[in-house]
């Protein structure tokens, strides 16, 4: 029988916890954090398996800078977002023995999300559809 990613049954009191940030953007940028708490698929290698707890709980931290296109009108909402990761508190937790935690994550890769149907009007905007990644302009392979 294949072991849940989840050991605890449930109990209350257990969490694994992810926790980001955000800023509203000023001069179309903002330093924002994008957590995640997710199982982590075993290898099907036992050894990695057993060693590393999967399959296990999982955690990703990743801080960066976050522009957008927007114009200086205040009355136009952006089309697009990128993200940069930078090198402070980026982290990748993985399995529940802590064999595979603290693992670093690639810095300085851009990834843009296309932003759409947006439940406001400039200047918040409000809450918007991403979707994506779409590709960067002057991308190089």
């Amino acid at each position: 029988m294949p072991r849940r990613c989840f050991l605890d049954n449930g109990l209350v009191g257990n969490a694994i916890v992810a926790e980001g940030t955000h800023r509203q953007p000023t001069d179309h940028w903002a330093r924002v954090t994008f957590a995640s708490a997710h199982c982590v698929p075993a290898t099907g290698a036992s050894v990695i398996d057993n060693i590393a707890g999967l399959p296990g709980p999982g955690r990703r931290v990743l801080t960066g800078v976050l522009t957008d296109d927007g114009t200086d009108d205040p009355a136009t909402c952006p089309t697009r977002f990128a993200f940069i990761p930078t090198t402070r508190g980026r982290v990748l937790d993985a399995g529940w023995t802590g064999v595979a935690h603290g693992a670093q994550i690639v810095s300085a890769s851009k990834v843009t999300l296309a932003v759409s149907g947006c439940a406001g009007t400039a200047p918040s905007c409000g809450v918007c559809t991403l979707g994506g990644p779409v590709l960067n302009p002057n991308a190089v392979p």
